[in-house]
């Protein structure tokens, strides 16, 4: 799994040139980065997306219901973000994961995840203005 992270990342980096030379909108950027990780790595997206507009400092907590198996949450953010934060917790607020490394694709990989419903914090570290960030959960 730490091969697909590291990889995933470098990829994700390497995506967002290219989508924002085809739109240079924030919510382009954030939509492309999402659609290429089925593609790239052959996972499946397993919930609806979640996606916002947040200034640095700011947090958007959402609630998600998740089938059993594994879960890796990926958030992405627009060319005005450079780092994006990720917790994710289990209906009764205990942690289960984080990803609060300076970046702008944060990931959570939960191994073996209980169906159920979950609470991801997007946490906007370091944003020129008003950022575009999306998460998606894949499989």
């Amino acid at each position: 799994m730490m091969k697909f992270l590291a990889v995933a990342t470098v990829t994700l980096a390497m995506l967002g040139a290219p989508a924002v030379a085809q739109d240079r909108s924030g919510g382009g950027l954030v939509k492309a980065q999402l659609d290429a990780i089925p593609g790239e790595f052959g996972v499946s997206e397993v919930v609806p997306r979640l996606a916002g507009r947040l200034a640095t400092g700011g947090k958007h907590t959402a609630r998600l219901d998740v089938s059993g198996g594994q879960a890796i949450f990926v958030g992405v953010c627009d060319g005005g973000c450079s780092d994006l934060d990720l917790i994710v917790r289990d209906a009764s607020g205990r942690e289960l994961g984080r990803d609060v490394e300076m970046d702008d694709i944060p990931m959570v990989v939960i191994e073996e995840a209980a169906a159920g419903r979950y609470s991801v914090e997007v946490l906007m570290e370091a944003c020129t203005g008003q950022c575009d960030w999306g998460v998606g959960v894949f499989r």
